[in-house]
């Protein structure tokens, strides 16, 4: 079933400018967003040399296998339920009350995903040499990460981008300073792994200090019990596109520590830890294409901007560092992680082929087509399955495989929305 989209509001915008202005006004917008954005990975380009020479090759492949199935997980708890609220948000609805409603439809899928982490913890204890103690305690800041999700997601509906760029920014500095200070104590893996998890939780604490403000676009009364029915309906057909953008970007790192040394692991982590620097371009432009196609519909002069400015900056950014990482990895992060230099250009490729395969999806799901994109997501994940289950049987698994892998993922998964929204925008202008 379509969702479809009504645009309220092309001729003018919420400050009533037309024409050339609001692209310019937005353009601004999204360069304040890219360089809060870009201060994580930025920040990870000083945080991951202190992890990688404290804890080594090994000891940085179990950092990377402890944390990267919680971002799975959190996708998985989840159940496209923040992309519902931010969709729902965006056509009018009330946002406390659909926050609220989100809130009830996650705690169930919540529950079973801590189950399955349970079981999950024994396979990552046995792999990385901690504890199964200590890997649960890590993984107990996964329980809230649905419902902060939310909570996030109702800020972008109502396009309050300024918290959400607090909350980065603020998420970014207490991790700085959480990793350089374990660095200076000579902690390990463990230590390292609930500093990054509690820094990121006391960082998004920011978004219950301030409060939701309005939906500048309210046209409907507070949600009722049919909504919460739409909102759930909406929210299942995008789950699978949301869970499955998650496995296409950190499936391989949950499940490589079954079929892959630990050392080459730690390669691996360090080749995404760079790849993902221009990959902040992708986060803020998914974020402001649901909002603008489900405000406004594929005709949004600000939809146009976020998607081809993005799409310079991404290419731009992924150029510099294919070039420079032969240099770059070594330097950084000791020589001990040379082999991570062609992880890296490979994975390079990959961010770009991700930038289109996530912006067009995001998109697809702010005119109302869920579903759809889900499918393309879907597809990726499935490659990317397909790839590590054959590969893995038939060959030794190496950093290198993997990341060929991601490349071959992502493409698949942006050809299916390329071709979808291109598909959509036809037909629209045939009517």
């Amino acid at each position: 079933m379509a969702f479809r989209v009504r645009s309220a509001n092309r001729a003018q915008n919420e400050d009533g400018i037309h024409g050339v202005a609001m692209p310019r006004k937005q353009v601004a917008a999204l360069i304040r967003s890219w360089t809060v954005y870009a201060s994580l990975p930025l920040a990870g380009l000083i945080t991951a040399p202190l992890i990688a020479r404290a804890l080594g090759p090994d000891g940085r492949g179990a950092l990377a296998a402890v944390l990267q199935p919680l971002v799975v997980a959190s996708s998985v708890a989840a159940l496209g339920v923040p992309a519902a609220v931010a969709y729902f948000i965006g056509r009018g609805n009330e946002a406390k009350s659909l926050a609220r409603q989100g809130y009830l439809i996650v705690t169930f899928p919540t529950i079973l995903v801590t189950l399955f982490l349970i079981l999950y913890s024994q396979q990552i204890s046995a792999a990385t040499g901690l504890s199964r103690t200590e890997v649960l305690l890590v993984w107990t800041a996964f329980l809230p990460s649905a419902y902060i999700a939310i909570r996030r997601a109702a800020f972008q509906g109502c396009r309050d981008f300024t918290t959400l760029d607090l909350e980065r920014i603020i998420g970014t500095l207490l991790r700085v300073a959480a990793i350089a200070g374990l660095f200076i104590v000579g902690a390990g893996v463990f230590n390292f792994s609930v500093g990054y998890m509690v820094a990121g939780l006391l960082a998004s604490a920011i978004l219950y200090v301030r409060p939701i403000g309005r939906n500048r676009n309210m046209a409907i009364a507070p949600s009722s019990r049919s909504r919460l029915v739409e909102l759930s309906r909406y929210s299942v057909l995008a789950s699978a596109g949301t869970i499955a953008v998650a496995l296409n970007s950190r499936l391989d790192q949950a499940v490589l520590p079954a079929v892959m040394p630990l050392d080459q692991l730690g390669f691996y982590a360090v080749a995404v830890a760079v790849a993902e620097v221009p990959a902040v371009i992708a986060l803020v432009s998914v974020r402001n294409a649901l909002s603008e196609a489900a405000s406004e519909g594929l005709s949004s002069p600000r939809l146009k901007t976020t998607v081809v400015g993005g799409a310079i900056a991404t290419a731009a950014g992924c150029g510099a560092l294919a070039v420079s990482s032969g240099y770059l990895v070594p330097y950084v992060f000791g020589g001990d992680y040379a082999p991570a230099v062609q992880m890296t250009q490979i994975l390079l490729a990959a961010t770009v082929f991700g930038y289109f395969a996530n912006t067009c999806s995001a998109i697809l799901q702010g005119i109302g087509r869920p579903g759809l994109a889900s499918c393309g997501q879907l597809l990726g994940a499935f490659v990317t399955v397909v790839l590590i289950v054959c590969l893995s049987s038939t060959t030794e698994m190496s950093g290198a495989i993997a990341a060929s892998i991601a490349v071959i993922a992502q493409a698949a998964s942006m050809m299916f929305c390329v071709c979808a929204l291109l598909n959509i925008r036809r037909a629209e202008r045939a009517e």
